[in-house]
């Protein structure tokens, strides 16, 4: 098989085997962690050093987006202990003059702000709503703007949270484009009602750079990956448990050295294929095992599928030595001097209209000593990584081995990303399925609820949603049942369920719009067809 030449055309036809998956394999670097590694790294001082950051798309959007602010972002040679579709990279800080913070607001009447910068997030709606957090108090406007797909998604749930730490933003309607206008931040307390780890990160950002004390609690929890990387960059981050969150603002982070853990979302699709392949035994090696993230493989277990995992010791972020620092990122760009800057008097001009007293607040509120807060730093502690093993049962003529999956809406923040995959593997368990609270599901790249049931649909799996949960009833034959085509209206989840499932069919069928996949994993169809055997003997 070629995988790599249907892949190239944009869409995929793939004959009719049996086959089995056998083998080693590793994942692109965790998309989630790539995005907040290069955001964290443009806002610390020094140089920091990442292996294995995705080269997906979302990720190059951050990537150029923050260059665009003045980040310097080089890559390194090719390494060894870097997986597919992941690169090495020398990350030098955005000017801390750049924000506000760090200078005394001007006692003016007079605005006179330059021109925006404009953000191209393109489908990345991780870019668009954590970047925005660090514009707010970017010493020039900004404006972010998504392609068609993004531009529909809502952003006006990140923007009331930063509302309230004073940022000044203005959206269009409730979607893209948004823009910033340059302001000091204020601490707050925020109570967030979404379980939203893209609009917590966005505030947790934001709150770096409003002197003082910033109080985040969490109706629910999500993911919590900018929490642990916040410890590792040397913020001065508490937390009383994991949903009361503080952040002392006005603050510098410091360099890392990491190596990033391999994307365990991308790692769903090759679980799912080895699953559903009889007679498969997989191993993923180096692989994010974030208990925030690892959900699927829980809700895997209890159903009866044969997968395990192992966690690997000490994964923590390492401070970067300043010595070092600065040998090893020769060439790599500037921080502290910033003769490239803007000038004094250009920042003079734009700064916004403050009265005596707001002025003389904030230069208050950057020297003096705050309340110490009672917390637990180590409620948030380095990224856990490890392996996964999984196996399927050799008799191909039995049922799988799984029951189906009863999942409460509590779970589904913790496997968003994972639920088609989910979905899928419903359609051929040996019992029904129930996703309760999946709504969210309604807002990513396209209408995933939508989406999860026309491709089911077509496999011949029965699917009902109704008030908020999506029931999947398997199909009853041995096979999928055969399928002419179908488009995956760029969904890059939706088209690895698709690859996925035709592994599977009783007859070939063409998937349209496999291009997406790079999206979060490029190589894709490369490591599937490494995987891959020939199971016909």
């Amino acid at each position: 098989m070629n995988f790599e030449r249907f892949y190239t055309t944009g869409s995929t036809e793939l004959p009719l085997a049996k086959y089995v998956l056998h083998g080693h394999c590793v994942m692109p670097g965790d998309k989630s962690i790539s995005h907040r590694c290069l955001m964290l790294a443009a806002l610390a001082s020094g140089c920091s050093h990442f292996t294995n950051v995705s080269t997906g798309d979302d990720v190059t959007s951050t990537r150029t987006a923050l260059e665009v602010m003045g980040a310097v972002i080089e890559d390194e040679a090719s390494s060894s202990t870097n997986a597919p579709d992941s690169y090495s990279c020398h990350v030098t800080g955005i000017p801390a003059s750049s924000f506000l913070w760090t200078h005394a607001p001007l006692r003016t009447e007079e605005v006179c702000l330059p021109e925006p910068v404009a953000l191209q997030c393109n489908n990345s709606g991780t870019t668009a709503r954590l970047i925005s957090g660090i514009c707010a108090n970017f010493y020039r406007p900004c404006v972010l703007h998504g392609d068609s797909s993004l531009s529909r998604r809502d952003m006006a749930r990140v923007a009331r949270p930063l509302r309230q730490l004073g940022a000044h933003i203005d959206l269009t309607g409730t979607t893209l484009p948004l823009r910033t206008t340059p302001s000091y931040l204020s601490p707050a307390t925020i109570c967030l009602e979404s379980p939203s780890a893209q609009v917590k990160s966005a505030l947790l950002l934001a709150a770096l750079h409003a002197p003082g004390i910033t109080h985040v609690q969490l109706k629910q929890l999500s993911r919590d990956h900018t929490e642990r990387l916040l410890h590792g960059f040397g913020a001065r981050f508490w937390a009383e448990s994991a949903d009361s969150l503080y952040v002392h603002g006005a603050q510098p982070l410091h360099a890392v050295r990491y190596d990033i853990p391999g994307d365990i979302s991308s790692a769903a699709f090759i679980v799912a294929a080895a699953l559903l392949c009889s007679g498969s035994d997989v191993h993923i090696d180096h692989v994010g095992l974030n208990p925030t993230r690892r959900a699927f493989l829980d809700v895997l277990k209890r159903a009866g599928a044969c997968v395990a995992w192992e966690e690997y010791e000490n994964n923590a972020l390492v401070a970067v030595d300043e010595a070092l620092d600065a040998h090893a990122c020769a060439g790599a760009g500037k921080r502290a001097g910033e003769s490239e800057g803007v000038s004094a008097g250009k920042r003079a001009c734009f700064n916004q209209t403050l009265s005596r007293e707001k002025a003389g607040g904030y230069r208050a509120a950057c020297t003096s000593e705050h309340a110490v807060v009672s917390g637990d730093p180590s409620v948030f502690e380095s990224e856990p990584c490890g392996s996964i093993h999984v196996q399927s049962n050799a008799d191909t003529t039995s049922r799988a081995s799984w029951r189906g999956f009863h999942v409460s809406a509590e779970e589904v923040a913790f496997l968003i990303d994972e639920l088609p995959m989910l979905a899928l593997l419903a359609a051929r368990a040996s019992t029904p399925s129930v996703f309760s609270g999946v709504d969210e599901l309604r807002a990513k790249e396209t209408d995933r609820v939508a989406a999860i049931e026309r491709l089911l649909a077509a496999l011949g799996a029965h699917t009902d949603f109704r008030n908020g949960a999506l029931t999947v009833s398997p199909v009853q034959q041995s096979h999928f049942r055969p399928v002419h085509a179908f488009d995956t209206q760029g969904d890059h989840r939706l088209a690895m369920c698709a690859l996925v499932a035709s592994l599977v069919c009783s007859t070939p069928f063409r998937i349209i719009n496999t291009q997406c996949v790079s999206v979060s994993f490029p190589s894709f169809l490369i490591t599937l067809e490494r995987l891959l055997h020939d199971n016909c003997s």
